[in-house]
């Protein structure tokens, strides 16, 4: 059974496979490769819950790293990708898994 986390990575992976290889988004060829190239090891990341979360941290820490350095470097955002991808990451990283969820609401209940 898919976890949430590795349900939106598939998500996140095949969206960013489809952008990058229908080329529909006016960015550069480079862009539509990693694109690409992102998406598809999202698909194959999706896999087992751990390697999901894993593709959330390389598009947050990864891609938040290239926005910050876009930033810093000419004061321009530099492209909406990196900003995009960093999103994309923190949302597969935040999520919490649907048995640690429930775990602490029985918990809560158990207390009350």
């Amino acid at each position: 059974m898919f976890s949430r986390t590795q349900a939106l990575t598939l998500v996140v992976g095949a969206a960013n496979l489809a952008l990058g290889v229908m080329q529909v988004l006016p960015v550069t060829a480079a862009q539509h490769c990693v694109q690409a190239v992102v998406g598809m090891f999202g698909i194959m990341l999706a896999r087992r819950h751990h390697t999901a979360r894993l593709y959330g941290m390389i598009l947050l820490f990864g891609f938040g790293g290239l926005f910050a350095w876009q930033l810093g470097r000419t004061g321009d955002v530099g492209g909406w990708l990196p900003l995009r991808m960093t999103l994309s990451g923190m949302v597969i990283v935040l999520v919490p898994r649907a048995e640690q969820r429930f775990a602490a609401l029985r918990d809560h209940r158990d207390d009350g």
